[in-house]
C-alpha cells in the first residue's frame, strides 16, 4: 500500500469515527432532553395533585363543620326537635305564640334536606329583639327567609317569620339541638341590643337628635393609611423539579401566578416578585438560596417563601 493510499485510508477511518461520535453525542442529548421533559411533566403533575389534595382537605373540614351544625339526622326527629326549640325560644323571649308550623321540605339527594317553618307571635319590640338574639346565637344551619313586623296597640308588634333549617347528610347527631356560640354576634348579651332601641319608633323615619350648638374643635388631619402591601409572586413560586446530575444540577421553579418556569443553576441570581437573592446550592431534594443576608432551604414541591431559615450568610 502506497503512502498516499495509507493516508487516504486513515482520513476515511477518522471521518467515520468522527461521524459515529457525533451521532452518539446527538443521541445522548436527545435522550437527556426527553428525560428532562418527562421529569418536568411528572413534577407538574405531582404539584397539581398536591394542590387538589389540599383543596379536598379544606372541603372535608368545612363539611365536618356543617355536619356538627346540622339538625338531627332523622328528619322526623329534627322537625319536631327544631319546632320545640322555636316554641321555647319564643316563650323565653317574652312573646305570645300564635303558631309554629312546618311548611314543607326540600331535598337535594346525598347532600342536605331543608325544613321550612312559619312562625307567628305577638309582644313588645324588646321581646322580638331577645328572640332574634337567641335565634342567631344558636350554632345551627338555619336562617330567616322572611321577617315582617306589624305595629299593634300598646307598643306591641305582630311578628311573622319564615325560617329554613338544614339537615346535612352524614350528621352525627341523632337527637337534640346544636349548642349556642357567643362568637356569632357582636355583643355578649341581648340587653345591649335592647338598649339601642330605647325611645326609637321603628315604624317611622328615624330622626337623630339635634347636636348641641357649639363651636366645633379644630380637627387634626388624620394621617393617610399605610399603603397595602403589594402582592408577592414569590408566595406562589414552587420548586417543581431538579434535573441533571452532579455539579450540573438545575432547579426548576414554577411561578403559578404567571406560568413562568425559572431554570436556575447554583450561583444564579434569583428574582421572583419581592424576593431578590442568589442560588447558593442545589441538591436532588431541594435548593438553598441567599436573600437579604439570610440563607434558606426549600424542599422539592414547596414555595420559596416557605423555606426553612438556616441562618445568616457567612461574611467570609
Amino acid at each position: 500500500m502506497s503512502p498516499r493510499e495509507r493516508n487516504l485510508l486513515i482520513g476515511v477511518v477518522a471521518l467515520v469515527v468522527l461521524w459515529g461520535a457525533w451521532r452518539g453525542v446527538t443521541s445522548y442529548r436527545d435522550t437527556l432532553a426527553s428525560s428532562q421533559a418527562r421529569l418536568f411533566d411528572a413534577s407538574e403533575t405531582l404539584a397539581n395533585a398536591q394542590f387538589q389534595a389540599d383543596l379536598a382537605q379544606r372541603a372535608l373540614r368545612r363539611l365536618e363543620r356543617w355536619q356538627e351544625q346540622s339538625l338531627a339526622s332523622d328528619p322526623n326527629v329534627a322537625q319536631s326537635g327544631y319546632q320545640a326549640w322555636l316554641i321555647g325560644a319564643i316563650d323565653q323571649a317574652g312573646l305570645t305564640l300564635d303558631n309554629v308550623r312546618p311548611t314543607g321540605t326540600r331535598e337535594r339527594p346525598d347532600a342536605y334536606r331543608v325544613l321550612n317553618y312559619s312562625v307567628m307571635a305577638e309582644g313588645p319590640l324588646d321581646a322580638v329583639v331577645r328572640f332574634l338574639d337567641t335565634f342567631y346565637r344558636l350554632d345551627a344551619l338555619h336562617k330567616l327567609t322572611r321577617l315582617q313586623l306589624t305595629p299593634l296597640a300598646s307598643n306591641r308588634v305582630r311578628m311573622e317569620l319564615s325560617i329554613a333549617a338544614l339537615i346535612v347528610d352524614g350528621a352525627p347527631r341523632e337527637e337534640g339541638m346544636p349548642g349556642e356560640s357567643d362568637d356569632r354576634l357582636r355583643f355578649a348579651s341581648a340587653d345591649r341590643y335592647v338598649e339601642s332601641l330605647d325611645g326609637r319608633n321603628l315604624f317611622t323615619a328615624y330622626q337623630p337628635p339635634a347636636p348641641p350648638r357649639e363651636e366645633p374643635a379644630p380637627r387634626e388631619r388624620r394621617p393617610d393609611p399605610p399603603p397595602k402591601p403589594p402582592f408577592d409572586d414569590a408566595d406562589q413560586a414552587f420548586l417543581s423539579g431538579v434535573v441533571g446530575a452532579g455539579s450540573s444540577l438545575q432547579a426548576w421553579v414554577t411561578v403559578r401566578t404567571t406560568g413562568e418556569v425559572l431554570r436556575l443553576m447554583a450561583g444564579d441570581d434569583l428574582s421572583v416578585g419581592l424576593l431578590k437573592g442568589r442560588v447558593d446550592s442545589i441538591t436532588p431534594l431541594g435548593l438553598i438560596y441567599e436573600s437579604e443576608g439570610e440563607r434558606w432551604r426549600v424542599p422539592l414541591g414547596e414555595s420559596l417563601r416557605d423555606g426553612k431559615r438556616l441562618g445568616a450568610v457567612d461574611a467570609t
